[in-house]
């Protein structure tokens, strides 16, 4: 009986301390100027706590004028891994070449988290790169994890 005692009172303490442990004590900022990976002509518009595929999260946002969204764009995969935007459906997104799947790009984060980078488009009739000065906003997000996976 006291060995149960006492792994309940190991699992509760662990409960307790798992917060800090997985960076809730991380707060909203312009994570890329943090950083210093912070393109120019990208725009920070703010941060917030949410959820990413139901996980705590701390969001930063940031958007960048349509013509000036290739050269961020060719930033970002290039410091962060991201892949190259494509057109599918209504709006520009990272593909990777593997089977459609998504190309969200990472950087290194507090506690051993990943930030996770992506960039889109809005809804648009632009599906030529050619056009995207024709999209007045492009939005680039930067994910931080809240909890472990």
């Amino acid at each position: 009986m006291p060995c149960l005692s006492l792994f309940f009172l190991f699992l509760l303490l662990l409960l307790l301390l798992a917060p800090a442990a997985f960076g809730q004590t991380a707060s909203c900022a312009d994570f890329l100027a943090a950083q210093r990976r912070k393109p120019p002509g990208l725009e920070w518009t703010g941060c917030a706590e949410g959820h990413l595929h139901q996980l705590r999260a701390l969001t930063a946002t940031y958007r960048v004028p349509g013509a000036q969204a290739a050269a961020v764009e060719r930033y970002l995969a290039r410091h962060t891994g991201m892949a190259r935007l494509h057109f599918v459906c209504c709006g520009w997104e990272p593909r990777s070449r593997h089977r459609g799947r998504e190309g969200a790009g990472s950087l290194p984060g507090p506690q051993g988290l990943a930030y996770r980078v992506s960039m889109h488009s809005g809804e648009t009739l632009v599906t030529r790169r050619g056009g995207w000065g024709a999209i007045p906003w492009f939005e680039v997000s930067v994910v931080l994890p809240l909890e472990p996976p």
